[in-house]
């Protein structure tokens, strides 16, 4: 069994890391614990935790020690990525069945250390698996397992063997499990595309002992022993204009109801012998597709381990409540939803959300023209120091280019939308590892985070012109200065006391020669939005980017013409024959107040 060292030496300021030996003393302690850690790619690389790298980069012993003598990351004190924690493990019982479920807790030997069978383990400390148990309703009995369904069950189960039986006979440092997951991680570190994957693996049956049996044959049956543990996403077919999503009633559609534009690419056979036959068998590839993350397995994942089961209660529990705000549970808008729904505040364990997109270039060049947009949600359960890290971090969908959606981004958020109303009125039921008890999983949506021109594509309030205040409304309106072309926004004398000598007219000469007797404009609520555009039409979706003519190309969806750059107008829905204009400053009733929160 590995010791882990003192880390001490990490708090040391930086300007007597030099005359103390002890610093120096501890990297080379902290290279041996590294070194000697056997989950490592292999033995001459490990990653690099100085305060440039930060875990993200794999260096030899020699690179390691120069980039440590520069600096320690001074927040990384649990070396996760070089072995700590992976010692105390649970052992599973050869027969879970006799024993009725439990796990006893016993040391295993350092030479198999596996985070992925502590992690199934916690999944599996439930009393009393039984498939009578399933049947009932677990609001009564309390028994139900952390694994509601028996085809998920067996599914673990099988991943459990897996991960008990060695990679072949005599093999000491790898499950068939773990090596599988140590193969698709260097897969995924390394950039390599599935056909050299698939290459190595027939490679790997042939030469490792017993490999049909313990290693897949391709890539597609790999990627099923991730989906087991959660990390799967479904693909969404979507219109290239923007206008639908394929998905619930228009699943098999095969061209967009509102554009005409095909659901699929324009694909053409190279082969000089090729037959009509064989060009109608050629798999049909959309033309733009969503990758949606599912969010309910994800937020039961949170429930699925021990230790962090326990943090999602640390905003109700250990939280110091003294009038400060140092977490969301202080802000006014967490204490609003307590007040207002009581029955979802007694459950400490039920999730307040966060929600930000932005676009992004993927390809690190910004003159490329490339926008993609990415949907993340932040559990705030957790305490400070862990709900804004990355692993916390839940992306929920990935919108692809390469136009930003815009004002129809309400299109692609349809399935996280449904999966939160069904997360606010039904729940899920979920197992808590900590509490050993199962509970019904709700979830809500606090606030989204976001830049003001991501705010305008999200919310609907056309955030430049002359209604650019979202808190105000159209109480508060711009003015339009005509030699620099600008809106401007200097009607700051109304929030001055009513009496205030610069309302005057004496004073009004040094402003906008006015005098100004309006109130200050009040703020517009939830209540006021929903109630002024629930009566309006739904809006129309979509782009005129491509038309029914147009033919998609399999390497882009670029067409070969310039769409002339016409005037900015007021977005329009229809209703019927007569066509009807939304309130000034509106462009869209946001998705967001299509739900069941909205309603009430």
């Amino acid at each position: 069994m590995r010791i882990v060292p003192d880390k001490s030496w990490i708090d040391i300021p930086r300007i007597d890391r030099w005359r103390d030996n002890r610093y120096k003393d501890g990297i080379n302690q902290f290279i041996q614990y590294a070194l000697a850690d056997p989950r490592k790619l292999n033995s001459n690389v490990v990653y690099c935790p100085c305060c440039w790298c930060k875990n993200r980069a794999l260096v030899d012993k020699s690179d390691l020690q120069k980039h440590l003598i520069s600096g320690f990351h001074e927040e990384y004190k649990y070396w996760t990525f070089h072995g700590e924690g992976c010692l105390e493990e649970m052992e599973l019982m050869a027969d879970i069945g006799t024993s009725g479920g439990r796990i006893d807790d016993t040391r295993i030997d350092d030479t198999r250390i596996d985070d992925t069978h502590t992690m199934l383990a916690d999944m599996l400390t439930v009393p009393n698996i039984d498939q009578s148990d399933y049947a009932e309703d677990a609001d009564e009995s309390g028994n139900a397992g952390g694994v509601t369904d028996h085809e998920e069950l067996a599914q673990i189960m099988k991943l459990i063997a897996d991960n008990e039986n060695d990679l072949y006979e005599g093999c000491t440092e790898f499950t068939r499990l773990s090596f599988m997951l140590r193969l698709l991680r260097i897969k995924s570190l390394s950039g390599m595309v599935d056909k050299y994957f698939n290459m190595l693996l027939v490679l790997l049956r042939k030469v490792i002992p017993n490999g049909k049996e313990s290693i897949p044959e391709n890539y597609d049956n790999a990627k099923k022993i991730v989906s087991v543990i959660g990390l799967n996403y479904n693909k969404i077919d979507a219109c290239p204009n923007d206008c639908i999503l394929y998905y619930k009633n228009n699943k098999d559609l095969q061209e967009c109801p509102i554009c005409g534009v095909s659901r699929w690419v324009q694909r053409k056979n190279y082969s000089t012998h090729g037959t009509a036959r064989s060009m109608f068998k050629q798999k049909k590839i959309p033309a733009k597709v969503l990758r949606h993350f599912p969010l309910i397995p994800r937020l039961k994942w949170l429930y699925m381990n021990k230790d962090t089961a326990k943090q999602m209660r640390w905003h109700k529990e250990e939280r110091i409540d003294d009038g400060k705000i140092r977490h969301p549970a202080d802000a006014e808008a967490w204490k609003h939803v307590d007040r207002t729904f009581p029955s979802f505040a007694n459950e400490c364990r039920n999730v307040r959300l966060g929600l930000s997109s932005d676009g992004f270039n993927p390809f690190g060049i910004m003159s490329s023209g490339w926008s993609t947009w990415p949907v993340v949600l932040t559990p705030y359960n957790l305490p400070p120091w862990l709900c804004m890290k990355q692993p916390y971090m839940i992306l929920s969908l990935l919108i692809p280019g390469k136009h930003a959606p815009g004002n129809d981004i309400d299109v692609f958020l349809e399935p996280l939308i449904d999966e939160l109303k069904q997360l606010w009125t039904e729940g899920v039921m979920t197992y808590d590892t900590h509490a050993k008890q199962s509970f019904r999983l709700r979830a809500i949506l606090l606030w989204t985070i976001n830049d003001f021109l991501a705010y305008a594509n999200l919310s609907g309030w056309s955030t430049k012109g002359t209604y650019a205040c979202p808190v105000r409304g159209p109480e508060f309106k711009g003015l339009y200065l005509q030699h620099s072309r600008k809106f401007c926004y200097w009607f700051n004398r109304r929030w001055l006391n009513i009496k205030h000598r610069y309302r005057t007219k004496k004073w009004s000469k040094f402003f906008d020669g006015t005098v100004e007797k309006r109130d200050a404009p009040r703020p517009l609520g939830g209540d006021q939005i929903v109630h002024l555009l629930e009566r309006f039409p739904a809006v129309r979706f979509g782009k005129k980017r491509y038309s029914k003519e147009d033919l998609l190309g399999v390497r882009n969806l670029r067409i070969n013409k310039r769409i002339p750059k016409r005037k900015r107008q007021a977005q329009a829905v229809s209703d019927g024959a007569e066509v009807v204009k939304l309130p000034s400053g509106w462009t869209k009733f946001s998705i967001f107040f299509n739900s069941p929160i909205g309603e009430s």
